[in-house]
């Protein structure tokens, strides 16, 4: 086993321990993963790799500098550049289809424009109202569903050992994303990524175990 995927077991090992902290450490920021997504893009492209697969993510945490698992990584000497090149060496890295689901949704998701902490707020305030829910204020749910899909896709890849595949949990962590806008626009207070995080787990966990 590589350096790299050793590290990389480690990391998601240690992921799975500390899903007992608080989600204000444990999960990153909306933006946070975004910009993982948009890295793991980049390095996917850099490596002339047409697809984006769990090598170009483990690139994308490293790319975030002050998330837990790059410090992690860095603590035990794995740098960028070793890690790229290690990757960029493995043929298997590009033997799969560009068109893998998995891989279009990535792109996808890390080509949302990601909200404000303003913008969050202000879109909660427009959900405010009756039980009713027209197509304005659906249209106004469905930004704000745009906006943490990233964040799905990480708490998604951290049960992934399950052997569940990806769409699947992505789907199920979706549908607690929804379940997250709709509840918070009762009572906004507080950090909705947080609030969100956590029915994200939930929803994926009530469908995976």
């Amino acid at each position: 086993m590589g350096a790299v995927e050793s590290i990389r077991k480690q990391v998601e090992g240690q992921t799975a321990f500390r899903e007992k902290v608080s989600t204000s450490v444990d999960l990153p920021i909306s933006n946070e993963c975004k910009r993982i997504l948009a890295y793991a893009a980049e390095e996917a492209d850099k490596l002339t790799h047409k697809f984006i697969g769990t090598g170009h993510l483990f690139l994308g945490v490293l790319r975030e500098q002050d998330c837990f698992a790059a410090k992690m990584l860095r603590e035990r000497g794995i740098t960028l550049e070793a890690a790229r090149e290690q990757i960029g060496s493995n043929p298997s890295e590009d033997n799969h289809d560009p068109n893998d689901p998995v891989t279009v949704y990535i792109r996808e998701v890390g080509g949302v424009q990601p909200l404000t902490k303003d913008e969050e707020k202000k879109l909660f305030r427009e959900l405010a109202g009756p039980e009713s829910w027209d197509e304005a204020r659906e249209n106004v749910a469905r930004r704000l569903v745009e906006g943490h899909l990233a964040q799905v896709v990480i708490i998604a890849r951290k049960h992934s050992a399950s052997g569940a595949p990806m769409l699947d949990l992505i789907q199920e962590g979706n549908r607690g994303l929804m379940n997250a806008v709709k509840s918070f626009a009762q009572r906004p207070v507080g950090d909705f990524t947080e609030y969100a995080a956590t029915s994200i787990e939930d929803a994926i966990r009530k469908a995976f175990g």
